[in-house]
């Protein structure tokens, strides 16, 4: 099959900033930006099935199902979300910062991956034997056309909380020492025209969080970092490796790395650095009906450690 769609988007975008205190900031930024759907929404093929046992035959009071396909849109528009941006901003003197931010979100275009129509299937008929083409009910040429669509519009609704903080500001004595923290929350909601029941953005955690605590000095450098999320609907496998939605657990994940450089000497130049990630070894575990108890995903990747050597000249 040869299909193809064209279209055209304008994105326009405007910052302005005003330093209202010495070195303090108000930021407001406004754009309209776009995300292209998975490729694999906008193939052209649909791959069509036929239930022969259904000929014929009715469930629940209404038609059994005879004709079925699943398939891509190749006419599909890309996510379009509007957004407003504003955020307050104070920097030290001697090093980092402190910034406390909101943004909003509206989204249209959302593509909905189990959107379905229903398609009349005459012309597959012939398909079928004289036979089971004589046992069909009137309508049972009537059947669902599973394929993604941008029937989804929804909004975003975040504030979210930095601190960049050198030690040395504080103190002389803990020079080369420092912290980074941010915490951010958000409040999604997607709808879909089909399905009346709002969900959240898939992938977006409801809370996100991080503390980072380094020392860089003389060529030495640590930092331990810790990363959290809120449970989330993660977009994962299902059956026949179709993409579906499930709720997937909070987790909370801990790295480390230690490094030196050599500063003077033959070895200058020289640097090692170790890293370990996932220290606290967290599983991705997915579950259904809101109920940490019906686990569908149990998933444990294990902890990774890495050492690596570069030369600078």
């Amino acid at each position: 099959a040869d299909q193809k769609s064209t279209y055209t988007n304008v994105l326009p975008s405007a910052t302005f900033s005003v330093e209202l205190i010495d070195s303090g900031y108000v930021k407001l930024g406004a754009s309209q930006t776009m995300i292209r759907p998975r490729l694999d929404q906008e193939r052209v093929t649909q791959d069509v099935s036929i239930n022969f046992q259904n000929i014929g035959s009715t469930q629940q009071g209404g038609l059994a199902p005879v004709f079925s396909s699943n398939g891509g849109n190749v006419a599909l528009r890309p996510y379009q979300s509007t957004n407003i941006d504003l955020s307050l901003e104070k920097y030290f003197d001697g090093g980092g910062y402190v910034a406390l931010s909101g943004y909003f979100k509206h989204l249209t275009d959302f593509v909905d991956p189990n959107n379905t129509l229903a398609y009349d299937f005459s012309s597959l008929l012939n398909a079928l034997s004289a036979a089971d083409r004589a046992k069909l009910l009137p309508g049972q040429q009537i059947g669902n056309v599973s394929s993604p669509a941008n029937t989804g519009r929804g909004e975003v609704l975040g504030v979210e909380a930095t601190l960049s903080l050198p030690f040395k500001t504080l103190t002389s004595a803990l020079d080369g020492f420092g912290m980074f923290v941010t915490g951010n929350y958000t409040d999604s909601r997607i709808v879909y025209r089909n399905n009346p029941t709002p969900i959240t953005l898939p992938g977006l955690s409801d809370v996100v969080a991080s503390g980072t605590l380094y020392f860089e000095k003389y060529g030495f450098q640590a930092r331990v970092n810790y990363r959290y999320r809120s449970d989330f609907l993660a977009e994962v496998a299902g059956l026949s490796a179709s993409p579906t939605y499930r709720t997937a657990k909070s987790e909370g994940i801990l790295d480390a790395q230690i490094g030196y450089e050599f500063q003077e000497g033959f070895l200058k130049g020289f640097s090692i650095l170790a890293q370990a990630k996932n220290l606290t070894d967290r599983p991705f575990i997915t579950y259904q009906n809101n109920d940490v108890r019906q686990v569908i995903d149990y998933q444990r990747y294990g902890r990774d450690y890495y050492i690596g050597i570069t030369y600078k000249f």
